[in-house]
């Protein structure tokens, strides 16, 4: 089976993918582009189909996804087996958290080689917001004076963290969240699935591909069980167990997965509040709903600015916790 998908195969972001096709077919694809968007949702696999689109020596047509790789001659294989000599990925080492400056320097090199069999070199950073002050600096100067026949790509989650200087020098290209009936199909093709886990995996993953097929393999199912009892649980009479509960989330591992646990599960304790819960004021409702927007607002500044984890986390739950005593009050009256 195929690891490699074409440009033509990837769903969801027709819109970004055609406006590379277009660029590519008339040749006028820039320099540098800035893929950002939500983790998941097939940022860097469209890197890696561009690329093998630019590559590819027997080009394919299809009359309604446009140009992309053949999958069969030669530079699509070494595609597939990672061992092209003009395509180079850049990312955070294992045991690492940053990219550091030798990095950079070693794909500035690299970039300054001639191509040895495609027309141009292609380098593909993934999570490039993680790289730190020298690497970035150093990834500026190569951007100011490009070499001739390269391209970049830079990848990432979080455009904001980026100097503005990197960012004013890409091509910016915006992946959004994937359609709930694109990303459906995507997870039955990859997955076996039943229809209620299939359900619950739509709820939980948002939009990301990456995050439904984690769910898939058991994991991020457990630990949504054990968010939900978490949350559900929170109170500011035990505010131990909520910072403890908070500085858990917040591991650069976990932290995506607890954002969007908690949408998921804001979605369904207010759906619950509206609908099911008996004795619920309308103003205990609309604290809910008040709570939900103020989250989302926090979340989007925490992704732009980059703010500490734990505090945000802490911020969050504990103005659960209030509201969750208040409700439980009200019930008993």
């Amino acid at each position: 089976m195929s690891l490699m998908v074409s440009l033509n195969e990837i769903l969801g972001q027709q819109e970004a993918v055609s406006r590379l096709q277009q660029a590519m077919e008339t040749q006028r694809q820039a320099h540098a582009y800035l893929f950002f968007g939500p983790d998941g949702v097939g940022k860097e696999t469209t890197a890696l189909a561009m690329a093998q689109l630019l590559f590819c020596r027997d080009p394919q047509e299809d009359g309604t996804r446009g140009r992309y790789g053949c999958g069969q001659c030669s530079a699509c294989i070494k595609l597939e087996a990672q061992t092209h000599p003009d395509l180079a990925r850049l990312g955070v080492e294992e045991g690492k958290t940053r990219i550091v400056v030798d990095q950079v320097r070693e794909l500035t090199r690299f970039l300054a080689l001639t191509p040895l069999e495609s027309p141009l070199k292609v380098a593909i950073v993934s999570d490039a917001a993680l790289m730190n002050q020298a690497a970035a600096n150093a990834l500026l100067k190569t951007l100011e004076e490009p070499p001739a026949d390269t391209l970049l790509i830079l990848v990432t989650a979080h455009p904001g963290m980026l100097l503005p200087t990197i960012r004013s020098r890409c091509q910016k290209l915006r992946f959004g969240l994937i359609a709930e009936p694109e990303l459906k199909q995507l997870l039955m093709q990859q997955t076996e699935l039943t229809e209620e886990m299939l359900t619950t995996a739509l709820a939980v993953s948002r939009g990301s591909l990456s995050r439904g097929l984690e769910y898939a393999d058991g994991k991020v199912a457990k630990l949504w069980e054990t968010f939900q009892k978490q949350l559900g649980g929170l109170s500011l009479r035990r505010m131990g167990d909520l910072l403890d509960c908070a500085a858990f989330w917040a591991n650069r591992e976990r932290f995506p997965t607890a954002l969007s646990f908690l949408k998921t599960w804001f979605n369904q304790r207010i759906r619950d509040n509206l609908s099911v819960t008996p004795g619920l004021s309308k103003q205990a409702q609309a604290s809910w709903l008040e709570l939900a927007w103020w989250m989302e607002n926090l979340l989007h500044k925490s992704a732009e600015f980059n703010l500490n984890r734990t505090l945000v986390l802490e911020g969050i739950m504990i103005r659960i916790a209030r509201l969750q005593d208040q409700t439980s009050r009200e019930k008993a009256r």
